[in-house]
């Protein structure tokens, strides 16, 4: 059951007393959870970024850093959170993966349905992502997902450092917006290349081809010092971790030129 709680930071903890395991949630430990506004808090950021490390969400949440481990506790027992860890010695990874903790942001954060990524929640639901930190999760899977999430949070340690970087420059740039996932997939109609031999060089035909445009992620920077009209700065994102071929991402920068 869920229900609102004080928000002065001494709502009751008597579930936490006991050891809790870390990836195993218990019934009994969230049987008198009471949600409360850094909990709120702490969902909202874990959305916007669909894959977070805690070191990164302690940096992104204002308030102290030991009041909102505190929180993350009773929030993964009470399925509003899930977390995983590539190995026992490495810090956790948060991510949702039930409705009901967006659901909580429409009711109580003012959160507008639409502005949140419900098909991301769903998705990792049916992935089951919490199984890679146990041993018996299939070596497959483990190496699929391992490379997916690897990629993800090259794409959430690029936000936060935009999204700490526009704070701390006081008012002179501000993070105007952040997209990324297939909202983003497009196509785009661009030149094919064909090869001369005797000149060893690439060359524009006059026939089209259709290639894919996946950004990984496009952000818009504004400055508000900066005349009307140079305001606002667009950039797209790869987040290349050297498994791409050379052939396949020159592909991606055509595509990215041609779109523009």
């Amino acid at each position: 059951m869920i229900r609102h709680g004080r928000t002065d930071g001494q709502e009751t903890n008597t579930y936490m007393q006991k050891r809790l395991k870390k990836f195993h949630r218990d019934q009994e430990a969230a049987r008198n959870f009471q949600i409360t506004k850094r909990d709120l808090e702490i969902i909202a950021v874990v959305a916007r970024y669909r894959f977070i490390p805690t070191s990164l969400l302690l940096r992104l949440i204002p308030g102290s850093e030991q009041g909102i481990r505190r929180r993350l506790q009773p929030l993964f027992h009470a399925e509003l959170v899930n977390r995983l860890a590539f190995s026992p010695n490495e810090e956790c990874i948060y991510y949702l993966d039930d409705p009901k903790a967006l659901e909580l942001l429409v009711t109580h954060a003012g959160i507008a349905e639409e502005d949140l990524d419900w098909d991301t929640v769903r998705y990792n639901r049916e992935r089951k992502y919490a199984a890679l930190s146990e041993a018996s999760a299939a070596v497959d899977h483990r190496r699929g997902a391992f490379l997916f999430l690897e990629h993800e949070l090259m794409i959430s340690r690029l936000r936060g450092m935009l999204e700490l970087a526009a704070k701390a420059a006081e008012g002179k740039v501000e993070l105007a917006s952040f997209r990324q996932g297939p909202e983003l997939w497009n196509a785009v109609d661009v030149p094919k290349l064909v090869y001369d031999p005797e000149r060893s060089a690439w060359f524009e035909d006059e026939e089209s081809e259709k290639l894919p445009h996946r950004p990984d992620a496009f952000f818009t920077l504004r400055f508000p010092e900066e005349p009307e009209g140079r305001q606002y700065a667009h950039f797209f994102y790869e987040a290349d971790r050297q498994r791409t071929n050379t052939k396949r991402f020159t592909r991606k920068m055509r595509a990215h030129f041609h779109y523009v």
